[in-house]
Protein backbone atom coordinates (compact mmCIF):
# COMPACT_ATOMS: atom_id res chain seq x y z
CA UNK A 1 0.00 0.00 0.00
CA UNK A 2 1.50 3.67 -0.84
CA UNK A 3 0.93 6.15 1.74
CA UNK A 4 1.56 9.92 2.15
CA UNK A 5 4.68 11.15 4.27
CA UNK A 6 1.92 12.63 6.68
CA UNK A 7 0.40 9.26 6.86
CA UNK A 8 4.36 7.28 8.16
CA UNK A 9 4.56 10.61 10.60
CA UNK A 10 1.29 9.20 12.22
CA UNK A 11 2.57 5.88 12.47
CA UNK A 12 5.54 6.55 13.71
CA UNK A 13 3.49 7.28 17.23
CA UNK A 14 2.09 4.17 17.00
CA UNK A 15 2.92 -0.01 17.59
CA UNK A 16 3.46 -1.14 14.26
CA UNK A 17 4.86 -4.70 15.37
CA UNK A 18 6.73 -6.22 12.61
CA UNK A 19 5.31 -3.87 9.89
CA UNK A 20 7.66 -1.95 7.58
CA UNK A 21 7.69 1.62 5.94
CA UNK A 22 9.90 1.72 2.79
CA UNK A 23 10.58 5.39 0.70
CA UNK A 24 9.98 5.03 -2.85
CA UNK A 25 9.77 7.25 -5.66
CA UNK A 26 6.51 7.54 -6.88
CA UNK A 27 5.55 8.82 -10.49
CA UNK A 28 2.77 10.04 -12.75
CA UNK A 29 1.06 8.50 -15.06
CA UNK A 30 3.69 9.14 -17.89
CA UNK A 31 6.18 7.12 -15.78
CA UNK A 32 8.69 10.33 -15.87
CA UNK A 33 7.78 13.31 -14.04
CA UNK A 34 7.70 12.68 -10.16
CA UNK A 35 5.00 13.36 -8.03
CA UNK A 36 5.72 15.78 -5.70
CA UNK A 37 6.33 15.19 -1.74
CA UNK A 38 7.24 11.92 -0.26
CA UNK A 39 6.26 8.34 -0.88
CA UNK A 40 6.41 5.24 1.60
CA UNK A 41 5.02 1.52 0.96
CA UNK A 42 3.69 0.03 3.65
CA UNK A 43 4.12 -2.97 4.21
CA UNK A 44 1.59 -4.43 6.62
CA UNK A 45 3.37 -7.92 8.28
CA UNK A 46 2.38 -7.54 11.93
CA UNK A 47 -0.64 -10.43 12.00
CA UNK A 48 -2.70 -11.66 15.09
CA UNK A 49 -5.41 -13.96 15.04
CA UNK A 50 -8.51 -11.69 15.74
CA UNK A 51 -11.82 -12.59 13.86
CA UNK A 52 -14.19 -15.04 15.74
CA UNK A 53 -15.87 -16.47 12.36
CA UNK A 54 -18.19 -18.13 13.72
CA UNK A 55 -19.74 -15.23 16.05
CA UNK A 56 -18.86 -12.60 12.83
CA UNK A 57 -21.95 -12.15 10.40
CA UNK A 58 -21.96 -12.34 6.44
CA UNK A 59 -18.66 -14.20 6.66
CA UNK A 60 -17.86 -17.78 4.65
CA UNK A 61 -15.24 -20.46 4.63
CA UNK A 62 -12.43 -20.47 1.98
CA UNK A 63 -12.78 -23.67 -0.28
CA UNK A 64 -10.23 -25.12 1.88
CA UNK A 65 -12.08 -24.17 5.36
CA UNK A 66 -8.71 -22.82 6.33
CA UNK A 67 -9.23 -19.23 6.03
CA UNK A 68 -12.30 -17.07 6.18
CA UNK A 69 -13.63 -14.08 3.97
CA UNK A 70 -16.67 -11.32 3.66
CA UNK A 71 -19.60 -11.90 1.25
CA UNK A 72 -19.68 -8.85 0.86
CA UNK A 73 -17.25 -6.47 2.69
CA UNK A 74 -19.96 -3.64 2.87
CA UNK A 75 -22.15 -5.63 5.16
CA UNK A 76 -20.01 -8.24 7.27
CA UNK A 77 -20.16 -7.50 10.91
CA UNK A 78 -16.56 -9.16 12.51
CA UNK A 79 -16.69 -10.55 15.70
CA UNK A 80 -12.70 -9.94 17.59
CA UNK A 81 -11.03 -11.12 20.55
CA UNK A 82 -10.89 -8.48 22.99
CA UNK A 83 -7.33 -8.98 22.97
CA UNK A 84 -6.81 -7.73 19.78
CA UNK A 85 -6.35 -4.11 21.16
CA UNK A 86 -3.21 -5.46 22.54
CA UNK A 87 0.23 -4.80 20.72
CA UNK A 88 0.46 -3.58 16.77
CA UNK A 89 -2.38 -1.04 16.03
CA UNK A 90 -2.38 -2.46 12.34
CA UNK A 91 -2.38 -5.85 11.33
CA UNK A 92 -3.53 -8.62 8.93
CA UNK A 93 -5.53 -11.38 10.30
CA UNK A 94 -3.53 -14.39 8.78
CA UNK A 95 -6.99 -16.62 8.52
CA UNK A 96 -9.45 -13.47 7.40
CA UNK A 97 -8.79 -12.63 3.73
CA UNK A 98 -8.72 -9.52 2.16
CA UNK A 99 -9.38 -7.24 5.28
CA UNK A 100 -7.04 -4.92 6.87
CA UNK A 101 -7.67 -4.15 10.81
CA UNK A 102 -6.82 -1.15 12.90
CA UNK A 103 -6.84 -0.57 17.05
CA UNK A 104 -9.58 2.04 17.49
CA UNK A 105 -6.33 4.94 19.02
CA UNK A 106 -5.03 4.71 15.56
CA UNK A 107 -8.60 4.97 14.12
CA UNK A 108 -9.14 7.74 16.17
CA UNK A 109 -6.19 9.46 14.96
CA UNK A 110 -6.48 9.83 11.86
CA UNK A 111 -9.06 12.27 11.31
CA UNK A 112 -7.73 14.86 13.38
CA UNK A 113 -4.37 14.26 11.83
CA UNK A 114 -6.44 15.45 8.36
CA UNK A 115 -5.69 11.62 7.04
CA UNK A 116 -8.21 10.45 4.87
CA UNK A 117 -8.42 6.52 3.56
CA UNK A 118 -10.11 6.53 0.47
CA UNK A 119 -9.44 3.45 -1.33
CA UNK A 120 -9.93 1.58 2.69
CA UNK A 121 -13.40 2.10 3.71
CA UNK A 122 -13.08 1.83 7.78
CA UNK A 123 -15.88 -0.75 9.15
CA UNK A 124 -16.28 -1.48 12.91
CA UNK A 125 -15.50 -4.76 14.76
CA UNK A 126 -17.59 -5.87 17.69
CA UNK A 127 -15.12 -6.90 20.30
CA UNK A 128 -16.24 -9.85 22.21
CA UNK A 129 -14.70 -10.55 25.57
Amino acid sequence: MVISEKFRNLLADFNMGTSLIHEVPLYEYDQKTLRPGRWFILHITANKKTVIPKMSENVKPDLTGLTWSSRIAQEDILAVHADAAQGADLWIDPLFYGRIFLSDHLKSALKPAGIRVLKLPLRPCTVIA
